[in-house]
């Protein structure tokens, strides 16, 4: 499934700890807007997400990615309106895979918050 948006995913599996990192990147153009169209453009995304997630079998692998993309959007959001996030830094969520529900960690650590 894609779907487009300011973001740019990328799934790095770690077989050897058994483990997952999804890279999310902004891309060069969301980058280059206005904070309020930024602000815009990621409202307007999370909505689609939503609508997305709506028609989705909540079993289904697409589902569970939306799943961990959303919150992520929902909690840069207030960044983009303030203008107190670098969107040149990359944003790490890191999943442990060995467990029966692995549990997720959204790593805001790395990025240049004012």
């Amino acid at each position: 499934m894609k779907i487009e948006g300011p973001l740019t995913i990328e799934v790095i599996d770690d077989t050897a700890k058994n483990s997952r990192r999804v890279d999310v990147k902004f891309r060069p153009d969301f980058q280059a807007i206005s904070a309020e169209q930024q602000t815009a453009r990621m409202q307007s995304y999370i909505q689609q997400l939503n609508l997305v997630a709506q028609s989705l079998d909540q079993e289904s692998a697409d589902y569970q990615g939306v799943q961990l993309i959303l919150p992520l959007c929902e909690r840069v959001l207030p960044y983009l309106a303030d203008q107190s996030i670098d969107l040149t830094e990359t944003i790490f969520l890191e999943m442990n895979m060995g467990t029966a529900s692995p549990q997720v960690y959204i790593n805001l650590t790395n990025l240049k918050l004012n």
